[in-house]
C-alpha cells in the first residue's frame, strides 16, 4: 500500500508539471455613436400603389415607374454624410424586391441607375436622393393577374 500511495503521489507531481497554464492580457476597445437624429416619413408607413390597371405583358422595368416620395428630417446632425439603405428579401433577379406574386419583383431606382436592395449607399444631406420603384418580371417568365405587395425599410446613418 505504501508503495501505490508513492506512486499516486509520484504520478500527481508530474501531472502538476503539465497543467502550468499561460495567461495573456486582452484589451477591448470601440467607440459608441449616437444614431443619426433623422426621422424617415415621420415615423408613418409609406404605401407606394402602382394602381389596379397594370397590363401583365406591359411590366417591363419601364412602364408604371413611380416616385418613392419620402421625407428625411435630420436635427442637428453632426456631419452632413448619410446613407441610405432599403432593406428587403431579394426577388433573385433584376436587383428587385420580392413580391407575394412569383416572377413579379419591384426595382428600386436611385436617380437613373437601378439601386441594389440591401447596400447602403451615400447622399450629402439635406440633398435627398431620387428614388422611384418600377414592378419587374422574371426573364422568360409569364405574369398571372392579381394583387401584389412588397414590404421594404428604408434606413438611414451616418457614412
Amino acid at each position: 500500500m505504501v508503495i501505490m500511495d508513492k506512486f499516486i503521489i509520484a504520478m500527481l507531481s508530474v501531472l502538476t508539471l503539465y497543467t502550468t497554464a499561460e495567461a495573456a492580457n486582452l484589451s477591448f476597445k470601440g467607440t459608441l455613436i449616437i444614431p443619426a437624429p433623422c426621422t424617415i416619413n415621420n415615423n408613418t408607413e409609406k404605401e407606394i400603389n402602382f394602381g389596379n390597371n397594370l397590363v401583365t405583358d406591359k411590366v417591363d422595368g419601364v412602364n408604371y415607374r413611380k416616385n418613392v416620395n419620402y421625407t428625411l428630417v435630420c436635427t442637428n446632425p453632426p456631419s452632413n454624410a448619410l446613407k441610405l439603405r432599403l432593406t428587403a428579401t431579394d426577388a433573385g433577379y433584376n436587383n428587385a424586391i420580392k413580391t407575394n406574386m412569383p416572377n413579379l419583383g419591384i426595382q428600386i431606382y436611385n436617380g437613373s441607375t437601378v439601386q441594389p436592395i440591401n447596400t447602403w449607399f451615400n447622399f450629402t444631406y439635406p440633398t435627398l436622393p431620387v428614388l422611384d420603384a418600377v414592378p419587374v418580371k422574371k426573364a422568360g417568365t409569364t405574369l398571372a393577374a392579381g394583387d401584389f405587395t412588397a414590404t421594404a425599410t428604408l434606413e438611414v446613418d451616418y457614412q
